[in-house]
Order: structure tokens, then C-alpha cells, then sequence
């Protein structure tokens, strides 16, 4: 059996969950619904519907709420005119308040750099100030800036005053001051030193603070850029064929989502009641779906998900193979997986929540009866035989379920394998028949 390409034996409805059109005008109108369904075609659709199954329900939900809607990961997606919500838009709207080190310093910088604009636009002033308050009177060598015969201060109101040595200070911080500030003398050459220098600095301090704003927002995206131009050096010095190249790079995406984090690292300075609690929340999505954890005591359900080990598979990468040596089971997370028999025809689809493999823990001999191969990117959760043992045989519920499933499967797998073989029989049996024309 070749596992290079999935072609699906079983028959399914309609992708669209659309009912069949009967004319033009209805295949016009499907063809409308169709493209303003969410579609795998989108960029972000992975992002948010992992699995065919999630996509699938996505569109059930869509239809439910008005053939009028357009989602935004559609076709046909217009921003004007789309009327659905995130369940991460409470996420996306408060981002700007949880993000309090940020918030924080850039609402510091804000009054700082307004504080600072203000003082040195008064500060352009201090020479003619000093002068007038010492001598009782206006310097005519000051404040050539103002481009008058008398250069008097006092003839100008504060407002002109104020936007004039603000728009100096401004135009200072930004490198294009010097020209603007029109002085001889030394006083006023020594105040607007001082502000260049005092602007070079403070701009220097908001080039640090974007920086480190940056490096705190991006870091995991920076060290999984660094970790990737690492992986393509790899495969270029080891000569790996494209198509090779492209699994590698999907799966490194799959695994980290474009953001690189070392969950040992993260875990390890932690309690084990705060890991088990992680654990619960990491695979609360898990255990609702799993039917297996149904009434099972919580105890023995964060048990048996402590140890588990996430796999990612992708897609017509094989999982089991029938006749191997079988040494643990998996539950699916997200994804599809196609089940098939010992001689190689397809039985059925487990999608997300479903559990397979453990036939084999429960037989004498330990070995696989089915293939399974992934028809979508997966990620699987991996319980070993001996954490399988120690945890769901002490346990009656779930052992009582997981036999009687098993029971089921190898029936089920037994029908459709002598299925298989009463109409292979009948084909080699049924005589062929030749044609005078092909004679």
C-alpha cells in the first residue's frame, strides 16, 4: 500500500454543507454561499481551525447564523463587510492594557518627551530674561531669531512667543533646528548646545526603549527566524531535495506556530501541582472532546495527562503500521487520521478527540492490526505502554471502555477485510468477455 498520497475510499457529503443546486439560478446562488464560507485557501485559517473537523464545524456555524454573512478568512472577504467575531477579540482589545510595561513606558516617554519640549521652548528665552530682569531693559543683540527690527519681547504675545520656541525645540530634536535659531551671541549659542545635546540624548534613550520594546514583543519570533536559517543551512550542506525541504519547514511551523520557546525551560522551575494544573488547562480542550474521560474521576483523568507527549504529524506521514510491535497509544488533539486494515483497505476517519492504538496494549502478542496514516496535519498526544498500565488498567472505568472499544474496532476491522476478500474472489471468478470488434 502506498502512503505517499491520501485518496479517501469513503464517501462524505458535501465540503460546503451546502444542499445540491437543482438549477442555474440555484447553482449561481451556492456558488455566492460557497465563497463567502471559510476557506483553507486563507492565510490565517490554520491560525484559528487547526483541523478539517474545526473547519468544517466553523461552516456549519456560519450557515446557522445567516446566508447574508462574509467571513473575514473567506473568498470573497471584504472589510466593510464582515460580521464576525474573534473569540480572541477581548484578547486583541485589551492587549494594549495587559501589556502593562509597555503601556507604561510609552505613556512615560509621551509625558517626558512633552515636559521636555515644553521646558526647552521656554528655556530658548532664558539669555533675553536674565538681561532684561539685570539691566531693566530689552537687549537688542538677543533674539535675532524673531527676524524684527527691535526684537522686543514684550511687543509679542505669549501664545506667538510659546509656539515659536516650541517649534525651535522641535525642529532642534529632529536635527533641523540650527539654522532656525538665529544667534551671535554667546549666551544663546551655549543654550541651544545644550539643547542639541540634551535632544541627541533624549532621542537616543527612545531609540533604546523601541529596541527593547521590540525585542520583549518579538523575541520567540527572532529565535525561531534564527532557529530556521539554522535548519535551512542544514538541509542546504546535506543536499535535501525540495519537496523534503518544504515537510521539514511545514513541520517546524506546525510545531512552533513561528514563535520558538524552550517548554522545559518554562516548566521546570514550576511545582508539580502548578505542571498538573498547566497540564489540565494545556489539554482542557482534550478531555472535553475525549468520550473516554467521562465521568472519570479528575484525578485519574490529570494522571493519565501528565503523561502525555505531543506528536506532530504531517500529512500521509504513516503513524502505525500493521504488524509492528505495538508500545503505546495516542488521543488526537487535532487533525485527521485514516484508518486501515491489514490488507490495505480504508475503514474509517478519527478526527479530533478520538483515540487509537490501544487494541495492541490490550493483545498477547502486542501487535498492530491497522495502518494509520495522517490525512491532515495532526498533532497527536503519545501515552506509553507502561504509563498505560499503571494508570487506566488500575482504573475500572476506563479500562471497561477502552476493552469493549477494542472488541468493537477488531470486529470492525475483521468485517471489512473478509468484505475485501469475498469481492476480490468474486472479481477473479467473474469470466471476462471479448468482444468480436476487440478480436
Amino acid at each position: 500500500m502506498s502512503l505517499k498520497r491520501h485518496y479517501c475510499q469513503l464517501g462524505f457529503a458535501s465540503e460546503s454543507m451546502l444542499p445540491k443546486a437543482e438549477g442555474r439560478w440555484d447553482s449561481f446562488c451556492r456558488g455566492l454561499r460557497k465563497i463567502c464560507q471559510v476557506t483553507d485557501l486563507h492565510p490565517e485559517t490554520k491560525e484559528h481551525f487547526r483541523s478539517y473537523p474545526a473547519l468544517v464545524n466553523e461552516r456549519k456555524i456560519n450557515l446557522m447564523r445567516g446566508c447574508n454573512l462574509i467571513h473575514p478568512m473567506s473568498v470573497a472577504r471584504f472589510q466593510g463587510q464582515v460580521h464576525f467575531k474573534h473569540s480572541d477579540g477581548k484578547k486583541t482589545s485589551c492587549w494594549l492594557f495587559t501589556s502593562s510595561y509597555i503601556w507604561h513606558g510609552a505613556v512615560q516617554l509621551t509625558v517626558l518627551f512633552m515636559m521636555t519640549t515644553h521646558w526647552c521652548g521656554c528655556l530658548v528665552y532664558l539669555p533675553t530674561i536674565l538681561f532684561y530682569y539685570w539691566f531693566g531693559h530689552m537687549s537688542s543683540n538677543y533674539n535675532r531669531f524673531l527676524k524684527e527690527s527691535e526684537r522686543d519681547l514684550l511687543q509679542l504675545d505669549f501664545i506667538t512667543r510659546y509656539q515659536l520656541g516650541t517649534f525651535i525645540t522641535l525642529s532642534t530634536f529632529f536635527g533641523t533646528g540650527f539654522t532656525l535659531f538665529l544667534a551671535s551671541e554667546p549666551e544663546e549659542l551655549i543654550v541651544h548646545a545644550f539643547i542639541i545635546l540634551f535632544s541627541t540624548v533624549f532621542m537616543v534613550y527612545i531609540l533604546v526603549f523601541l529596541l527593547k520594546v521590540y525585542m520583549t514583543l518579538f523575541s520567540s519570533t527572532i529565535r525561531y527566524n534564527e532557529l530556521m536559517n539554522q535548519v535551512k543551512e542544514y538541509m542546504r550542506h546535506k543536499q535535501f531535495p525540495v519537496p523534503l525541504q518544504k515537510r521539514v519547514k511545514t513541520f517546524y511551523s506546525q510545531l512552533y506556530q513561528k514563535r520558538y520557546y524552550k517548554e522545559e525551560s518554562v516548566l521546570e522551575c514550576l511545582s508539580e501541582e502548578l505542571r498538573n494544573e498547566i497540564t489540565l488547562h494545556t489539554c482542557r480542550v482534550l478531555v472535553d472532546k475525549v468520550t473516554l474521560f467521562k465521568d472519570v474521576p479528575a484525578s485519574a483523568v490529570g494522571s493519565v495527562l501528565g503523561c502525555l507527549k505531543p506528536e506532530v504529524y504531517l500529512p500521509n506521514d504513516p503513524v502505525l503500521r500493521a504488524g509492528d510491535d505495538g508500545n503505546c497509544m495516542y488521543f488526537i488533539d487535532y487533525g485527521t487520521v485514516a484508518i486501515y486494515s491489514l490488507k490495505g483497505v480504508e475503514v474509517c476517519h478519527l478526527e479530533d478527540g478520538a483515540h487509537f492504538g490501544e487494541v495492541a496494549l490490550l493483545m498477547r502478542d502486542s501487535k498492530r492490526l491497522v495502518t494509520v496514516v495522517a490525512v491532515e496535519i495532526t498533532q497527536l498526544y503519545r501515552l506509553d505502554d507502561i504509563d498505560f498500565r499503571q494508570y487506566v488498567f488500575t482504573n475500572q472505568i476506563l479500562f471497561e471502555r477502552i476493552q469493549t472499544l477494542a472488541s468493537q474496532r477488531m470486529h470492525e476491522a475483521v468485517l471489512v477485510d473478509r468484505q475485501f476478500q469475498r469481492d476480490r474472489e468474486k472479481f477473479n471468478e467473474k469470466p471476462i468477455e471479448f468482444s468480436e470488434t476487440s478480436i
